[in-house]
């Protein structure tokens, strides 16, 4: 039975319950809280566009099969019934909103073409000392060991995520979220993202949220707790969109100079980027390839701006992925909290074209190939999985786990016969780069490179001797 209250007839509930999820439940997924769900189900406000593609997604229905339609005049509203609410009511689009919006949106593409300037001018604010050998990915002591550090050498601890101080919905970035009606801006960046940039790929999951880095003694310790990627989305995407606001032209090309952070009222709140507690962080896990052998060679991907909502149009090592869980069933937050088969998921998506584990299915059976063979290698010794640091992206202060995975040849060989040459996120460069001081160097110059990528080849390099050898 459809619900009906407040001018508006939808079938959001009886969906629910035959998926059999609680409000809170499916507030979890859609990172709403319980109220806004039942205030859906009550008719009291509509969802956004973006909030209802993944009602549908999740119910496994058509957009058309909630029932969501516009509210009747038949009980007008006052202003400030509205002032808490999170959902824009729906009604016809001002011109000024649109106006804003599509400013918003010239941006956003403009930060996305114009990344890796973008990220050099944020580089610029925390000084050379903070940079990884020169690259616009950023460092402290501690978080980058000596020598490469063997996977199964870096602890993995668990620990209950603190409040953020800094999450992105400050007044300090209402110049940078365009306005949703003429009354107020949208509340979050990532939902303006949903709504009017509209990724194809761009979901909101379960992600481990870093807290403490600490690598000493040949030893390193991570430490976790929890959080969304749109919730980290909301901060590292409004740091971006801030300094291009204020180092892009009217044009959209770099203005060359570096800004102050007196210009970035929202990067200055921030304070130390280093202090991961205070903030909301997701953490990549980014991997270089190598083959080994008299000629090493390692592997690059090209992203696609126009299907990935982050760092589009840059040259990145492959596989990259968010260290998260491969599904939301309690199982996979056990088995999934693990860097190698974090590693191992990303490699069989990106490199194999296997299916995306998008959080929606079971959990991920890694006694079947491809894993169970990347287990044999490992345990053999003819593949061996390395981490060399932890860094920030310099634009959004994203964390970046670097990790190396170094492959015989004649494993190699064998595993790549079933690479393919593109994937949902862009194209694998055709050919194997050459892993020698000449490419690397050329390819760290050409300005080209995502942040996490330039840090982990020019340290790949720097340890080259313990990688190989």
């Amino acid at each position: 039975m459809s619900h009906q209250a407040g001018g508006t007839v939808n079938h959001i509930r009886q969906h629910r319950e035959a998926a059999g999820y609680t409000q809170a439940e499916l507030a979890e997924l859609l990172q709403v809280d319980a109220n806004s769900v039942s205030r859906w189900e009550l008719g009291k406000v509509a969802p956004y566009l973006s909030q209802q593609r993944r009602l549908a997604e999740v119910f496994g229905v058509a957009i058309t099969d909630l029932g969501i339609k516009g509210r009747t005049a038949a009980e007008p509203a006052a202003p400030s019934q509205f002032a808490f609410l999170e959902e824009v009511p729906i009604a016809p689009i001002d011109r000024r909103v649109a106006a804003s919006q599509e400013q918003w949106l010239r941006t956003r593409r403009a930060l996305n073409k114009r990344r890796a300037a973008l990220t050099e001018a944020a580089a610029r604010v925390y000084g050379d000392a903070a940079r990884v050998a020169g690259t616009t990915l950023l460092s402290r002591p501690g978080w980058l060991p000596d020598v490469p550090i063997d996977l199964d050498a870096v602890d993995l601890h668990y620990d209950d995520a603190p409040v953020p101080q800094v999450d992105g919905t400050e007044p300090e970035t209402a110049h940078i979220r365009p306005l949703a009606d003429l009354a107020r801006a949208y509340p979050r960046y990532t939902i303006a993202i949903q709504d009017i940039a509209r990724p194809r790929l761009f979901q909101n999951r379960l992600s481990w949220r870093p807290l403490d880095v600490q690598f000493a003694g040949g030893r390193g310790r991570l430490s976790f707790g929890e959080t969304t990627y749109f919730a980290t989305m909301d901060h590292h995407e409004a740091l971006a969109h801030e300094t291009a606001y204020v180092c892009l032209d009217a044009d959209g090309q770099p203005t060359g100079r570096a800004p102050s952070l007196r210009e970035l009222p929202f990067r200055r709140l921030v304070r130390d980027p280093f202090e991961l507690g205070r903030r909301p962080s997701i953490a990549s896990v980014s991997t270089l390839v190598v083959r080994a052998g008299s000629a090493p060679t390692f592997l690059l991907h090209r992203r696609d701006s126009s299907a990935v909502a982050i760092a589009g149009s840059l040259v990145h090592v492959v596989p990259t992925g968010v260290f998260q869980p491969s599904s939301i069933l309690p199982a996979a937050k056990v088995a999934d909290f693990d860097m190698w088969r974090n590693l191992q998921r990303e490699l069989s998506e990106e490199l194999l074209g296997d299916d995306e584990h998008d959080g929606n299915g079971q959990p991920v059976d890694y006694t079947v190939d491809p894993f169970a063979f990347l287990d044999a290698a490992r345990a053999a010794g003819t593949m061996r999985a390395s981490c060399v640091g932890v860094g920030l992206d310099a634009l959004t202060l994203a964390t970046e786990i670097l990790t190396t995975l170094v492959i015989d040849p004649d494993v190699y060989d064998d595993l790549s016969r079933d690479f393919v040459a593109t994937n949902d996120e862009g194209t694998v460069v055709a050919e194997p780069v050459a892993f020698d001081e000449v490419t690397v160097k050329g390819i760290l110059a050409s300005g080209r490179m995502a942040p996490a990528a330039a840090g982990l080849l020019a340290l790949a390099w720097r340890h080259r001797g313990t990688l190989l050898g």
